[in-house]
C-alpha cells in the first residue's frame, strides 16, 4: 500500500512539470503600427503602397491617409516585423521609417 501510494507521488511530482512543459506559448499579440511616408503625393502612390502592403504576409492594412502621408496597418509579429515592412515600401519606391519599438516599463 505504501509502495503504491509512494510511486503515485512520484509520478504526480514528474507529471506535473511535463504538463506545464506541454503548454504551447501564447501567439504575440497584433500590433497596431502607423507608417509615415513623406513620398506619398498622389492617389497613384498610394495604390503602390497599398499595392506592396498587401503583398506581406502577417500584415493587414487598415487604412491609408493621403493628406497626412501615412498608412496604419495591423501587424502579426510572429509572421512579419516592422523593418521588413519599411523594407518592403522602400523597394516599392517609397522609403519609410519604421515606427519606434515599444519598450516594457
Amino acid at each position: 500500500m505504501k509502495a503504491a501510494r509512494l510511486l503515485l507521488a512520484l509520478l504526480a511530482a514528474l507529471g506535473a512539470p511535463l504538463a506545464a512543459q506541454a503548454q504551447p506559448a501564447a501567439p504575440p499579440a497584433p500590433q497596431s503600427l502607423t507608417f509615415d511616408i513623406p513620398g506619398m503625393a498622389c492617389a497613384a502612390c498610394a495604390g503602390k503602397i497599398k499595392a506592396a502592403l498587401k503583398a506581406q504576409p502577417g500584415l493587414t492594412l487598415n487604412s491609408i491617409n493621403l493628406k497626412e502621408k501615412r498608412a496604419l496597418v495591423t501587424l502579426d509579429p510572429s509572421k512579419n516585423d516592422r523593418a521588413k515592412i519599411a523594407a518592403a515600401l522602400a523597394a516599392a519606391g517609397f522609403p519609410a521609417t519604421p515606427p519606434p519599438t515599444r519598450s516594457s516599463p
